[in-house]
C-alpha cells in the first residue's frame, strides 16, 4: 500500500465523443436488428431495413451490407427458427460470396457450424420476452441475464417465433447461441463504428492517444522509481 498508484476513473460515457454507441445506444441496436421494437402483430420488416435503422448513423457501405450478408447467413426467415438447416438459394449464394468455397456441400457445412455457433434466430425470440422488449424500458441487461440465469443452468425458456403467433421452446444448447451471437453482433457493431471514428474523428482520437501517451510516461517513470532507475524518459509509440 506504501507504493505509489494510479487511479483513473474512467466513465460509461467516456468514448461517446468518439462515436462509439453507449449502452443505451447499444439497447436501440439489438431491439432494431431483431425487430423487437416493432408492433407484436406486425410481420419483420426485410432485413436490409432493420440492418439500416440500426446502424443509423454510422455503417456506411461496405460494411452494412457485410452485416446484411452475415444475418442472412445465420438465417433470418421464419423457416430457420425450428430448422437450422433450412437452407436457402439466396442464403447458400449469400455464403458463396463471402467465402472461397464454391461446393454447395461445403457451403452448406459452413453455414451450418456458424449457426451452431451463432443462433440468431433465437436471440430475435428471446429479445420478444424481455421487459419491454418493444418500448423504452427495455435494458440490456435483462436480456443478459434471461441468457445467464437459465443456459448455465440447463434450463429452456419459450418464446414466440413470429407475428402470427405460437412459439417453441428454446432449450439450454440454443440459450448459448443466442448469447453467442448476442455477443458478436455487438462487437460487430464497436467495429463498424470505430470505423466510422478512424475516418471522421481523428482530430478527436488525438485527444485519447495523448492521454494514453501521457498515462504510460507517468506509469513508467513509476516503474523507474521503485526500481532505483534514474529516469530516462518513455517512448510510449
Amino acid at each position: 500500500m506504501t507504493q505509489p498508484q494510479n487511479v483513473i476513473f474512467w466513465g460509461a460515457g467516456a468514448t461517446q465523443a468518439l462515436g462509439i454507441r453507449m449502452t443505451s445506444d447499444q439497447t436501440k441496436f439489438i431491439q432494431c436488428i431483431t425487430g423487437a421494437d416493432a408492433p407484436p402483430d406486425k410481420p419483420l420488416s426485410p432485413t436490409k431495413e432493420r440492418i439500416a435503422r440500426a446502424l443509423d448513423p454510422n455503417g456506411g457501405e461496405p460494411l452494412r451490407s457485410a452485416l446484411v450478408d452475415l444475418i442472412t447467413i445465420l438465417g433470418d426467415r421464419d423457416e430457420n427458427y425450428e430448422r437450422i438447416d433450412a437452407i436457402s438459394e439466396d442464403e447458400r449464394e449469400t455464403m458463396r460470396r463471402n467465402w472461397r468455397v464454391v461446393e454447395d456441400s461445403e457451403l452448406d457445412s459452413r453455414i451450418l457450424h456458424l449457426r451452431i455457433l451463432y443462433d440468431w434466430p433465437a436471440l430475435k425470440s428471446l429479445v420478444r420476452i424481455c421487459p419491454g422488449s418493444s418500448a423504452n424500458t427495455f435494458r440490456l441487461n435483462d436480456l443478459f441475464n434471461l441468457l445467464d440465469m437459465h443456459g448455465p443452468l440447463g434450463f429452456g425458456v419459450r418464446a414466440p417465433t413470429s407475428s402470427k403467433g405460437g412459439g417453441q421452446v428454446f432449450d439450454a444448447r440454443r440459450l448459448i447461441g443466442a448469447k453467442n451471437a448476442l455477443r458478436m453482433l455487438l462487437g460487430a457493431l464497436f467495429y463498424i463504428d470505430y470505423q466510422e471514428c478512424i475516418s471522421s474523428k481523428r482530430h478527436v482520437l488525438k485527444h485519447y492517444l495523448d492521454f494514453a501517451s501521457l498515462l504510460g510516461q507517468r506509469m513508467q517513470r513509476e516503474g523507474n522509481t521503485l526500481a532505483g532507475r534514474p529516469d530516462q524518459g518513455c517512448s510510449f509509440l
